[in-house]
C-alpha cells in the first residue's frame, strides 16, 4: 500500500492500493500513525523525507523500517545515530562504483548500530524487454551490434546550457555521415526535428525495459551524464557522454577515469566526433564493454525485492503459526571466521553461490579475511551473496550476536571451530548446523542441531550419546571446463615445464600438515629424467621449503586459476600428513590427472570408490618409488564419474539438512 499526497502527479494512476493524505506524508505524521495502526504492516518503506517519529511508531507496532536515500545529503541523514536506531535497512540508491562503499565514519556508525543493514541498490532499471526491442529493430531495420542510440535523457533544458535535444539530433546525423551506422535518437516530446536524415530514426520516448534491451545490443550510445549513463553501463554498453546539467561533469569524469565511458563536450561536433572515433576503435569498444560487464551491476529492483524478503516473517515464524512451507526459500546465514582461501573457504563459497539463486544467503566473515598473499573468499562469491564483516579480535562474538538478531535467519551454518563456538555460546534460538571440516576438536560441535560430516571416518569419531542430527555430505565440486591445448601449453610454461617434461603438481597451503617437505625429498630421491615439480599455494613454510628445492621446482604461489592447472599436470600428488577430505584429489580426478595420495583419513575414504594410489604418510622412500612407477607407466588422462560431488547435488542435500533441523526445532 502506498501513502501519498492527493496532489502528487502519480496519485490517481498508481496501479497499487493507495491511501491519499492532504499533504506530503512527511507533514502528516498523525495521519501516518493512524494508517500504521489500521494496516499493521510487516515492513514500512520511507523515502528520505520520512520523520523519526514515524519510524518509531512503525517499530513500536512490530514493523521493520526501510529508509531510502539517493542524494549525498539524504545519505548523510540516514547515518545520523538518532535515525539509525529506528532503521532496519538503509537503501542507498546509487551504485557503489560511483558513490563509493561505506566511508570510515559510516562504518563506525554501523558498528555502533549493527541492527541497520546497508543495502546498495546499484542501478535501477526495468527488466529488459527483449521482445519489444526485437519488434522495433525489425520495424526500423536495425541489426544487433550495428546501430547506435542517441538519448539526452528527458530532454529538459537547464539554465545557462543549450537545449540538448536538437544538439543530440545534429550529432546523430553527423555520426551517420561519418560511419554509415544508423542511429535511433530518443529526443523527448518537446522537440520535433525539421527533417529526418537518412539513417537517423527519431522517437520521442520508449519504455525503460525496451530501451535497456536495445542498449544491450547497440554498438555504442551517445548519452548524458544522468541516470541513463549508469543504466547503459549496467547493460555493458560502450558509450560517449556529454554533461547537460551541473551535477553531471563529475559523474562523467568518474566513469571515464574507470574506462567506462568516453567524455565529450555538450557540442554536436565534439559529441559526434567522439562517437565516430569510438565506433572505429574496436579494441577500445570491447575494453569499455568488458569493464562495464566486470562491475557485475544488478538491477536495483531485484536487490530491493531480496532486501524486503529478508525483513518478512521467517520460515520458523510461519511454521509456528501453522503455515509450514517446506519448499519455500530460506534465509541462510553461513559463518566462517578464517583468513585466506583454501579448501574450507572454497567449500563455503561454492555452497553460498549455489544457494543464492533460490535462497537469501548471508555470509559472515572477519574483516581481515585476506591472507598475507591477498587471497580471500570475497573474490569468489556471487554478487547475490550478502557479506557481513566482523572485527577480527574485538567484540567479535557480540557483533555476531547483533548480526544474527538483525538478519533473523531461518538457519545458521557454521564452519571451523571459532565461528561454531561463538554461535553455540550465543544460543540465539535459531537452528544451527555446522560442518566438520577437520576432526571433532571441540565440544561446541555437539551442541549444534545438525552436524555435517564430509567423510565417513568423521562419523566414527562421534560419541554415541549427546549427538546432534548427523548428515554425511562430502565437499562439493564445480566441474572445470577443458582447457585448449594452447592454454595447457601456456600453463605448463608458467609452471616451468616444456612439452617434453613430466610435470608433477601439488596444490595446497604451505603448512606442515600438507607434507610438501616430504614431496620435495621424494622428488629429489626419485631423480626422474625431464621431470619438473610445481607447487601451487602460499603459507608460512615457503622459506623453509625453498631450501629443500632445486632448480627443477617451481613455487607458483596462490593462483586464481589453480583448477585449470590440474589439467597441466601429468601427475598430481597429495602428500598430506593430515587430510580430512581431499578436495584437491577430486579436482585432479576431474581434470583426468592420475593421483598419488597418502593413506590418511580423507584420501583413504576416497580410495574406497575411486582409483587413486595410496602411500604411507611421511614415507619418503615409498613416495619416491610411487613417483618412479607413475613416470614409467605414463598413463594417459582418465575419465571418472564424479557426479556425487557435483555442487548442485551437494547443495540440495545441505538444504534438506537445513529443513530437517528446522522441522525438529519447531516440533520441539
Amino acid at each position: 500500500r502506498f501513502v501519498v499526497s492527493r496532489d502528487a502527479s502519480y496519485a490517481q494512476g498508481c496501479p497499487y492500493p493507495v491511501t491519499l493524505v492532504d499533504r506530503s506524508p512527511t507533514h502528516e505524521t498523525e495521519r501516518v500513525r493512524e494508517i500504521l495502526h489500521e494496516e499493521r504492516p510487516d515492513v514500512v518503506i520511507f523515502d528520505s523525507s520520512g520523520r523519526v517519529a514515524q519510524f518509531r511508531e512503525a517499530r513500536r507496532l512490530g514493523a521493520k523500517v526501510v529508509y531510502v536515500s539517493s542524494r549525498e545529503s539524504a545519505r548523510r541523514k540516514g547515518f545520523r545515530l538518532r535515525r539509525m536506531r529506528w532503521i532496519d535497512q538503509h537503501w542507498i540508491a546509487q551504485p557503489r562504483f560511483l558513490g563509493g562503499d561505506l566511508h570510515p565514519r559510516e562504518r563506525l556508525k554501523c558498528r555502533m548500530h549493527p541492527g541497520t543493514e546497508i543495502v546498495f541498490l546499484e542501478v535501477l532499471f526495468e527488466p529488459p524487454d527483449e521482445d519489444a526491442a526485437r519488434q522495433l529493430q525489425a520495424e526500423l531495420g536495425l541489426e544487433p551490434g550495428r546501430y547506435a542510440i542517441a538519448c539526452p535523457g528527458g530532454a529538459g533544458s537547464f539554465p545557462g546550457r543549450p537545449d540538448p535535444a536538437p544538439l543530440y539530433f545534429d550529432a546523430s546525423g553527423r555520426f551517420v555521415a561519418g560511419t554509415g551506422i544508423p542511429v535511433l535518437a530518443l529526443l523527448g516530446k518537446r522537440f520535433e526535428p525539421p527533417s529526418h536524415p537518412a539513417g537517423v530514426h527519431v522517437r520521442d520516448v520508449l519504455p525503460n525495459g525496451t530501451l535497456m534491451a536495445l542498449l544491450r545490443e547497440a554498438k555504442l550510445a551517445m548519452l548524458n551524464g544522468g541516470s541513463l549513463l549508469v543504466q547503459a553501463i549496467a547493460q555493458g554498453t560502450a558509450a560517449v557522454a556529454a554533461p547537460i546539467a551541473d551535477d553531471q561533469p563529475a559523474r562523467i569524469d568518474h566513469c571515464a577515469a574507470q574506462g567506462l565511458v568516453r567524455r565529450a563536450r555538450l557540442d554536436a561536433t565534439d559529441l559526434a566526433q567522439a562517437a565516430i572515433d569510438l565506433a572505429q576503435d574496436e579494441p577500445a569498444l570491447e575494453a569499455q564493454r568488458r569493464r562495464a560487464r566486470g562491475l557485475g551491476l544488478r538491477s536495483g529492483l531485484d536487490v530491493a525485492v531480496e532486501a524486503v524478503a529478508r525483513l518478512l516473517p521467517t520460515t520458523q515464524e510461519r511454521e509456528a503459526q501453522g503455515d509450514a512451507r517446506d519448499e519455500g526459500p530460506l534465509r541462510v546465514m553461513q559463518v566462517i571466521l578464517s583468513r585466506g582461501f583454501a579448501g574450507s573457504e572454497r567449500a563455503v563459497a561454492e555452497s553460498c553461490n549455489a544457494m543464492c539463486a533460490e535462497h537469501a544467503v548471508t555470509l559472515v566473515i572477519r574483516e581481515d579475511h585476506r591472507s598475507a598473499g591477498g587471497a580471500s573468499i570475497r573474490d569468489h562469491l556471487d554478487p547475490r551473496v550478502r557479506v557481513v564483516e566482523l572485527p577480527a579480535y574485538w567484540r567479535t562474538r557480540e557483533r555476531l550476536a547483533e548480526v544474527i538478531r538483525s538478519a533473523r535467519p531461518d538457519v545458521i551454518h557454521t564452519h571451523l571451530r571459532r565461528g561454531t563456538r561463538y554461535v553455540a555460546q550465543i544460543r540465539s534460538g535459531v537452528p544451527h548446523v555446522c560442518t566438520l571440516h577437520l576432526s571433532l576438536n571441540g565440544p561446541h560441535y555437539l551442541e549444534a542441531d545438525g552436524l555435517i560430516c564430509i567423510s565417513r571416518w568423521q562419523q566414527d569419531t562421534l560419541p554415541a550419546q549427546r549427538r546432534p542430527q548427523v548428515f554425511l555430505i562430502p565437499n562439493s565440486h564445480v566441474p572445470q571446463s577443458a582447457v585448449t591445448s594452447e592454454r595447457r601449453r601456456e600453463l605448463r610454461r608458467q609452471l616451468g615445464a616444456g612439452d617434453g617434461d613430466y610435470l608433477i603438481g601439488t596444490v595446497g597451503r604451505l603448512t606442515p600438515s600438507k607434507g610438501i617437505d616430504v614431496l620435495l625429498r621424494a622428488f629429489a630421491a626419485a631423480d626422474l629424467p625431464h621431470a619438473k615439480l610445481a607447487i601451487i599455494g602460499e603459507g608460512r613454510q615457503l622459506r623453509r621449503l625453498r631450501r629443500l628445492a632445486d632448480e627443477r621446482v617451481c613455487f607458483a604461489g596462490f593462483r586464481q586459476d589453480a583448477k585449470e592447472c590440474f589439467q597441466a599436470f601429468d601427475l598430481f600428488v597429495s602428500p598430506s600428513r593430515n587430510e580430512p577430505f581431499g578436495r584437491v584429489i577430486i579436482e585432479a580426478m576431474d581434470a583426468g590427472t592420475p593421483v598419488i595420495a597418502t593413506s590418511v583419513l580423507g584420501p583413504s575414504d576416497i580410495a574406497r570408490d575411486y582409483p587413486i594410489e595410496l602411500v604411507p604418510p611421511d614415507d619418503v622412500a615409498a613416495l619416491s618409488a610411487a613417483l618412479r612407477r607413475a613416470a614409467s607407466d605414463a598413463r594417459g588422462r582418465t575419465s571418472i564419474d564424479l557426479s556425487e560431488f557435483h555442487v548442485d547435488a551437494i547443495e540440495r542435500r545441505i538444504v534438506d539438512a537445513y529443513r530437517s533441523v528446522i522441522r525438529k526445532r519447531v516440533r520441539a
